[in-house]
């Protein structure tokens, strides 16, 4: 283990961690539908794909193998706790990377030569279904409420860096950031 390293995988998980977590991912969530929910009362999706979303997204992380990880990932990231974010442990990454390769709104899941977490080698996706990208478009939008930023300038600063997205997907997602950054998204 490198030196700056802390082993999270040691640390305990306590009530406090837990709430902060679960009040985080419940508000995250929160978002994502709202903006799906735009979508759908604007007649941009229907209620098939709106309803997956509602039900489904992020869900996986209130279980193992990445809930533990993910409470303590979210811990840190408070402020005042960005040195034990930057040297989070093995458990956190491996959960990141279960995550992004099992959750379909992640390009990394449509990835064949996706090498991890920390990897500074973009992966190729190719054939990403366009359900994927809508509810993607949505977590987009929700993380650049969370960030201050937005899902436009999340996507051109990781594209052809971290995803170089094929012709079909490319075309997708920029439809998609129309269709939102329309309704002010």
């Amino acid at each position: 283990m490198d030196k700056k390293e802390i082993d999270t995988e040691a640390m305990p998980i306590t009530p406090e961690m837990e709430k902060h977590f679960r009040e985080y991912l419940l508000g995250h969530i929160k978002k994502v539908v709202s903006f799906a929910k735009a979508l759908l009362d604007s007649g941009y999706i229907d209620e098939g794909v709106f309803e997956y979303i509602r039900d489904n997204h992020d869900r996986s992380k209130l279980k193992e193998p990445e809930y533990t990880p993910y409470v303590r990932r979210k811990w840190f990231e408070r402020e005042g706790q960005k040195e034990m974010y930057d040297s989070m442990g093995d458990d956190v990454k491996r959960a990141i990377a279960t995550h992004v390769v099992t959750n379909g709104h992640h390009p990394e899941c449509w990835s064949e030569d996706y090498k991890g977490f920390t990897s500074d080698e973009p992966c190729h996706v190719i054939g990403m279904p366009e359900e994927s990208v809508i509810e993607m478009v949505c977590d987009w939008n929700a993380m650049g409420l969370e960030h201050g930023n937005t899902a436009r300038w999340w996507y051109e600063k990781c594209r052809n860096t971290r995803w170089i997205f094929d012709h079909h997907t490319e075309k997708l997602i920029e439809k998609w950031l129309k269709n939102a950054e329309e309704l002010s998204l």
